[in-house]
């Protein structure tokens, strides 16, 4: 008894040191990425820009898709309507010369607005959208993307039409001012989607993904709780908007609404495996990688490796690279 209580203690304070360990690691990691700035070029900031962009779409995709088992193709809108919402309250300007709202509001008022939007648009839709399981839900979210891009290229008065909007910027504006805007939702996308994992929300939604019958016979609310992992899955997506947007200063239905930007954070975590924290960014991190190396050589090449990888992880790895052994080994408690 006393060997085992023992043994017992050892397991605890090694769990507790690799706890430790990873915290400390985080720690050093979030600081060398806010120091980063000192020692890139502009061109290394703007591809941190999309890194961090696709970082935050896939950690609020996961928290809402990668748990409930619900793919929602439709994500995309959430950051989609984020970036038009902020463009039009900063007082973006159509055709380069007429502000849409004169005077814009300041960024800090921009931004909640914008969130605002997408988070009442996420409530309005859960009514009717989760009445449709599988397949169905994911084609009808499919056509919320669809729906606002011909929306963006048509409402010329809002959004600017195909031209789509420029934004004001200071006289000391630098990309890096995107770069620290878009950073800390980075890691707080990342703690949230880790505490959704650890919270009754995350066992609710995993209970929908197993059995959604059996989960509502067992009293789990499941409107309730797909409204709430959207809700999060919105503000997060159209915080993303926001910082894109103000990192480009101008913004068109192709590059926001397009079908790369619409299937980017899926495809990304997949790869990287969903339902799980890290999966997103190791998914992001990868394949940002790869699109940077060969959208240089190969325009559009990339979105064909995507497809390959794709292959070959379903094949090899089906739960995504995090499920992997050799990557499980480096975030479990030594034995």
């Amino acid at each position: 008894m006393g060997s085992e209580k023992v043994e017992l203690d050892n397991q605890s304070n090694l769990s507790y040191r690799h706890r430790n360990t990873i915290i400390i690691a985080s720690l050093i990691l979030i600081i060398a990425f806010m120091m980063l700035p000192q020692f890139i070029s502009n061109y290394l900031a703007t591809v941190m820009i999309f890194l961090f962009t696709y970082v935050i779409l896939a950690e609020s995709y996961d928290i809402f898709s990668g748990y409930s088992g619900y793919y929602n193709l439709g994500h995309g809108s959430f950051f989609g309507l984020g970036a038009y919402a902020f463009a039009v309250f900063s007082g973006g300007l159509r055709g380069g010369y007429t502000p849409v709202i004169e005077p814009g509001f300041p960024i800090y008022i921009s931004i909640p607005l914008a969130i605002l939007i997408s988070v009442l648009f996420a409530i309005g839709l859960s009514v009717p959208f989760f009445r449709l399981r599988g397949a169905y839900f994911s084609v009808a979210t499919f056509g919320l993307v669809l729906l606002l891009f011909y929306l963006a290229n048509n409402l010329r008065p809002i959004s600017g039409g195909p031209e789509g909007l420029h934004l004001l910027k200071d006289g000391d504006f630098t990309v890096f001012d995107a770069y620290y805007l878009l950073f800390p939702v980075v890691v707080l996308s990342v703690i949230i989607n880790y505490w959704v994992s650890k919270s009754k929300l995350g066992l609710a939604l995993i209970s929908i993904r197993e059995d959604e019958d059996v989960a509502i016979e067992y009293g789990i609310n499941s409107y309730r709780a797909k409204t709430k992992a959207l809700i999060i899955s919105a503000a997060l997506a159209s915080y993303a908007g926001c910082g894109f947007a103000y990192g480009l200063y101008i913004i068109n239905p192709t590059g926001i609404f397009g079908l790369e930007m619409a299937f980017a954070p899926i495809v990304m975590t997949i790869f990287g495996g969903a339902g799980s924290f890290i999966g997103p960014i190791l998914g992001v991190s990868i394949l940002t990688i790869i699109q940077e190396s060969l959208w240089t050589q190969f325009a559009y090449f990339h979105l064909f490796t995507y497809g390959i990888l794709l292959l070959v992880v379903g094949l090899l790895a089906p739960g995504g690279i995090v499920r992997l052994r050799w990557i499980r080994k480096l975030f479990k408690p030594p034995a």
